[in-house]
């Protein structure tokens, strides 16, 4: 009997009974890959010399390809997860300038990866938001920058305070938005400084 050896251990065991061994993988859930999972004909039959046993071999849990969830609502995704023989664990939410809220930002496993069937998946969900960086006292160009990086994505305005007679300074003095969580895709309006007033 060599189910629950390893392949080569049944390789081994039958060839030197003089039988012929045929390798055939099937999928399984709870066996580890490479252990004999049932032989054909079974163990303890009588058979002659040079017979062919065919051995069947763990080939481990059904792999499935990853479904790519961003942009998904949580229902959508819970769906797509469950249709795909996976299972939803924790879901967490995180900022994102781009990805609407409630929307999948990302999953763990991450998308059009191969992972066993049955395995656990992850969901970070938009909450709509972005920490919006204190830019006052920045150079105009440094606080654009920084506005309109990925990490924000705010459409950026300037404007001189409306008693300047003089020209417009590089400096921000005042942002419209404050600093700290703020909803994703805002137009900001930065004041700068005047000059020679």
């Amino acid at each position: 009997n060599v189910v629950g050896k390893t392949y080569e251990e049944a390789y081994t065991t039958l060839t030197n009974q003089e039988l012929l061994v045929d390798k055939q993988l099937q999928r399984s859930d709870n066996i580890p890959i490479g252990v004999v999972i049932s032989t054909d004909p079974p163990a303890g039959q009588q058979v002659g010399a040079k017979t062919t046993i065919t051995v069947f071999v763990s080939a481990g849990k059904e792999q499935i390809l990853m479904p790519d969830l961003t942009g998904l609502t949580e229902q959508e995704a819970t769906l797509a997860i469950t249709e795909a023989k996976l299972f939803l664990g924790t879901i967490t939410q995180d900022n994102s300038a781009t990805v609407p809220q409630n929307m999948v930002v990302s999953s763990d496993p991450a998308a059009n990866t191969s992972v066993p069937a049955g395995s656990t998946v992850n969901l970070v969900i938009s909450n709509g938001l972005v920490m919006v960086p204190n830019v006052v006292n920045l150079d105009r160009i440094d606080a654009v920058s920084q506005l309109s990086s990925v990490s924000v994505g705010y459409t950026v305005q300037t404007q001189v305070e409306p008693s300047c007679t003089g020209t417009e300074g590089t400096t921000v003095i005042a942002q419209s938005i404050p600093s700290g969580l703020q909803p994703q895709k805002q137009t900001i309006v930065l004041t700068l400084q005047c000059v020679n007033n």
